[in-house]
C-alpha cells in the first residue's frame, strides 16, 4: 500500500512538474518576465538576424546585442540599426507587440563591391533566359572571325563552369547581320528564337548551332508564338489564383507590368487606374511587416502587394509608362497595319509600347483555355510588326525591358537601375543603397540567380575602340 501510494505521489508530482514547467517555458518564449514588483509582465520578442552574421544591433541608438539573437522588449516602436564594418547599415523602425515575434532580417550589402569580368570580346544585346539561369549575347569584336557570334553564360556558382567562361552557340553569319537580327527566349528557356529579314531559326542553347543548316521557320512563327502564349497563360493562371480575388481583378484589369516574385508570394505592378484595396483581404498574420503601407493607388506608380501578409507598398514611379501615356495622348490616329518585319540596318528603331499585359484574364472560368479549343485566344502578344511581337515576349519575361525595377532572387529585395547608378532596396521601400555608381549601360542590369552578384555592361568610358563587356558586381565578401 505504501509503495503504491508513493508511486502515485511521484507520478502526480512529475505531471505537475511537467505542466508547470511547460507553462513557464511557453510564457518565457512569449516574452513574459518577472517585474520588480514580482508580477509577470508581457514583453514582445524581436528576432534580429543578418547576412553576414556577427553584426552589431542598436536599438534606439543603444548597442544591445550581436546578430543572430532574440531581444525581449516592452511593446512599442523602436528604431533598429544593424551595423557591420565594410557594409551599408540596415535601418528600420519596427513595432513590437506583446507576445508577438517580430523579425528584423538584414541582408547587408558591401560598400566596396568587387568587379569581375564575365565576357572579354564584347557583349551586345544581352538577354536573360526566363528561368534566370542563362544569359545570351552576341560578340563581333573577337580577333578571330570564327569566335564572333552568339554566346551563352551559365549563371551558376559552380567554380568549374565559372572558370570555363561563356560558351559559343553560333558563329557569325551573313544571314543574321549584327545590327538587323533579334532574338527572344522560349518561355521554358530551352530554345532561342533568332530572327532576321532573311531567316528565322530556333537555337539549342546547349550546343554550337550551324545557322546555315537550320530550317527556316519564318512561316511557322504564328503557331510557335501561340504555343508560347498558351504556356505563359497557364503559368500565370496558376500564380494568380493564389492571390485574393480583388488582387486578381486588379492585376488583370487595372495594372500593367505585373511581375511575380520568384517565390510567387508577392506581385509588383504599375497601376493604370486609381483604386483602393479593401482592408483585411486575408486574415491578419502575427508578426507581419510593420512598415507603413498604402491601400490606394495612383496611375503610373509601382506597387508591391504581399499576399502572405496582405500588405501593399509603393516603391516608385514607372517613368516609361508615364512617358508612353503622355506620348500616346498627343499621338495622331493609329496608322494602317504594316507587314510583319524586323528592323534592318537602314531602318530606324521606333519606340515600342513598354508594357506587359497579363494573358490570364479569365480566372472566372472553371477550366483553362486550350490552344486546340480556342486558338484565337493565344494571339494577344502577336502584332503586325514582328519587332513588336518579339518585344512583347521580352517584356513578358522580364521587367528590365519595361521599367527600372526587377525582383532580386530572394523575393525580399528589388534591383533598380537609373542613369546615376544601380540600387538595391527592400520590397517595402526601405533600406535603399546605391551599390554601383560607375559608368554602365543603364538599359541592362540583371541579378545573379542566387543573389551573390549583379551583372552590368560597361567599358568604363574607354571610347568606342574598346568593346563593351559584361561584369559582375560582387555582393558577397
Amino acid at each position: 500500500m505504501t509503495n503504491t501510494r508513493s508511486r502515485i505521489l511521484w507520478t502526480l508530482s512529475a505531471v505537475i512538474f511537467i505542466v508547470v514547467g511547460t507553462y513557464i517555458v511557453v510564457r518565457f518564449a512569449q516574452g513574459y518576465r518577472p517585474s520588480r514588483e514580482n508580477l509577470v509582465a508581457g514583453n514582445g520578442l524581436l528576432v534580429v538576424n543578418s547576412d553576414p552574421k556577427g553584426a552589431r544591433v542598436l536599438v534606439n541608438d543603444r548597442f544591445l546585442a550581436a546578430t543572430d539573437d532574440t531581444l525581449y522588449l516592452d511593446p512599442g516602436e523602436y528604431a533598429v540599426e544593424i551595423q557591420k564594418d565594410g557594409y551599408f547599415p540596415w535601418k528600420k523602425t519596427v513595432t513590437v507587440d506583446k507576445e508577438v515575434v517580430t523579425q528584423a532580417n538584414a541582408l547587408l550589402f558591401p560598400t566596396a563591391p568587387g568587379l569581375t569580368p564575365l565576357s572579354f570580346s564584347g557583349a551586345e544585346s544581352p538577354a536573360p533566359s526566363p528561368d534566370g539561369q542563362k544569359l545570351v549575347y552576341s560578340t563581333a569584336s573577337s580577333s578571330a572571325k570564327t569566335k564572333n557570334g552568339y554566346y551563352i553564360s551559365e549563371l551558376v556558382d559552380n567554380q568549374l563552369a565559372f572558370q570555363r567562361g561563356p560558351r559559343q552557340i553560333t558563329r557569325s553569319s551573313s544571314q543574321f547581320p549584327e545590327n538587323a537580327t533579334e532574338l527572344v527566349w522560349a518561355p521554358d528557356s530551352t530554345q532561342i528564337l533568332l530572327v532576321s529579314q532573311q531567316k528565322a531559326v530556333l537555337l539549342d542553347p546547349n550546343k554550337l548551332n550551324v545557322v546555315e543548316e537550320l530550317p527556316d521557320i519564318t512561316y511557322q512563327l504564328p503557331t510557335i508564338f501561340s504555343q508560347w502564349e498558351q504556356e505563359m497563360y497557364q503559368r500565370d493562371r496558376e500564380r494568380l489564383v493564389k492571390f485574393p480575388v480583388e488582387m486578381q481583378r486588379m492585376a488583370t484589369q487595372s495594372a500593367v507590368n505585373v511581375y511575380f516574385s520568384p517565390d510567387e508570394k508577392r506581385v509588383m505592378y504599375t497601376a493604370t487606374a486609381e483604386f483602393s484595396l479593401a482592408e483585411n483581404l486575408l486574415p491578419a498574420k502575427p508578426g507581419s511587416n510593420t512598415q507603413p503601407q498604402t491601400r490606394s493607388t495612383k496611375i503610373g506608380s509601382i506597387y508591391v502587394y504581399d499576399r502572405d501578409e496582405d500588405r501593399q507598398f509603393i516603391i516608385g514611379q514607372d517613368e516609361q509608362y508615364l512617358a508612353w501615356l503622355k506620348q500616346n495622348a498627343k499621338a495622331s490616329p493609329t496608322p494602317a497595319p504594316k507587314k510583319k518585319t524586323v528592323a534592318t540596318e537602314d531602318t530606324p528603331t521606333l519606340p515600342l509600347n513598354p508594357q506587359k499585359h497579363l494573358l490570364a484574364t479569365d480566372l472566372f472560368r472553371p477550366q483553362a483555355l486550350t490552344l486546340e479549343a480556342s486558338p484565337s485566344a493565344f494571339t494577344t502578344l502577336q502584332s503586325e510588326e514582328l519587332t513588336e511581337t518579339l518585344s512583347n515576349f521580352r517584356n513578358y519575361h522580364s521587367p528590365m525591358y519595361t521599367h527600372q525595377y526587377q525582383w532580386f532572387p530572394n523575393s525580399w529585395h528589388l534591383v533598380r537601375h537609373t542613369s546615376d547608378g544601380v540600387y538595391l532596396q527592400e520590397y517595402d521601400g526601405t533600406n535603399i543603397v546605391r551599390i554601383y555608381s560607375g559608368p554602365f549601360d543603364n538599359t541592362f542590369v540583371y541579378p545573379w540567380p542566387n543573389g551573390s552578384r549583379l551583372i552590368i555592361r560597361t567599358n568604363f568610358n574607354q571610347g568606342s575602340n574598346v568593346p563593351v563587356n559584361l561584369y559582375t558586381v560582387d555582393l558577397k565578401q
